[in-house]
């Protein structure tokens, strides 16, 4: 590392340290129209954001945030950072003032901390927020949503090996519940015979997969209306074309065009790769679940129908 980078290192943390001090003196900037960032899992969440999170106006921390979630509004989000194994709905009836207002300041003193300003507008994504969107829009009224979307088998394949390689990392199995204000449950391995088997992945029966994924969208439909602006993005599009997807977010979101210069790097043969991850019969059981739900999946308006 040369003089001049660890001069620019040092001086970096004494600023972060400088935010830190301030934060024990004055309120932070309040978070105006923010942008929450939902999808399914492996929907193209992460990557939709961290393109985001490029344009010099937009301040996206890091991953989901789920820990500062539940700490923030006393709630539940099951996932591994969490130890919470249930992830149940939320509405606007949840909201109390002194969750609103927990929410509020917490996210708030996080977004200054990281170099935010009254000009930054807070990213937050996450895939956990799908069945808690009334409960999101009540305590940001201004909020806007950007729902990301990859097609059905290319989801469905995607989540897959990523439920393996969480079971052998934390030797729990992701359970669906048949209440499909639900979402994923984390079982732990040992307590797999609380649960049906078909249901509960790695091991189970892809559909319950699909069944996850029409959830998420036909819940999305319903819940987004208390939000400021919806806007699609098709993860397909974004590899195809993503100047002009990224172009047309940041018109919906009032933001001027930025270069992203990470789309230079975006592979677009990404969701062409299913049939090399589903088995044959994995493949038949996910073509009849999309038969017997096609009007369903056909009629959703946030997400890539493409079947």
């Amino acid at each position: 590392m040369s003089i001049t980078e660890k001069i620019e290192k040092i001086t970096q943390k004494i600023s972060k340290e400088s935010r830190k001090l301030q934060l024990l003196l004055d309120e932070p900037p309040p978070i105006r129209q923010p942008i929450f960032l939902v999808g399914t899992a492996r929907g193209a969440t992460t990557l939709i954001a961290q393109t985001l999170g490029e344009h010099p106006n937009v301040k996206y921390l890091r991953f989901e945030l789920s820990r500062e979630w539940c700490d923030f509004a006393n709630i539940k989000i099951a996932c591994p950072t969490t130890g919470h194994r249930q992830s149940p709905p939320l509405g606007k009836t949840d909201v109390t003032q002194e969750r609103a207002d927990s929410v509020r300041q917490g996210f708030a003193k996080l977004v200054f901390i990281q170099g935010g300003t009254k000009n930054t507008y807070f990213l937050n994504k996450s895939p956990h927020l799908w069945n808690k969107l009334p409960f999101v829009s009540e305590i940001f009224p201004d909020a806007r949503l950007v729902v990301t979307s990859r097609d059905i088998r290319s989801t469905v394949a995607s989540i897959k090996p990523l439920w393996q390689k969480l079971n052998q990392r934390y030797k729990c199995k992701h359970f669906l519940p048949h209440n499909s204000e639900f979402g994923w449950e984390w079982v732990p391995n040992h307590d797999l015979k609380e649960v049906e088997r078909s249901r509960s992945f790695p091991g189970g029966d892809v559909r319950v997969i699909a069944e996850y994924w029409l959830r998420v969208y036909q819940t999305i439909e319903k819940k987004c209306l208390g939000f400021q602006s919806v806007t699609l993005c098709r993860h397909q599009d974004l590899l195809q074309q993503p100047k002009a997807t990224l172009n047309k977010i940041c018109s919906d979101l009032d933001l001027a065009p930025a270069p992203f210069s990470s789309i230079s790097r975006l592979d677009s043969q990404r969701n062409s790769r299913w049939r090399e991850i589903l088995t044959p019969n994995e493949q038949k059981a996910l073509d009849a679940f999309i038969e017997e739900n096609y009007q369903n999946i056909k009629q959703l308006k946030y997400a890539d129908t493409t079947i």
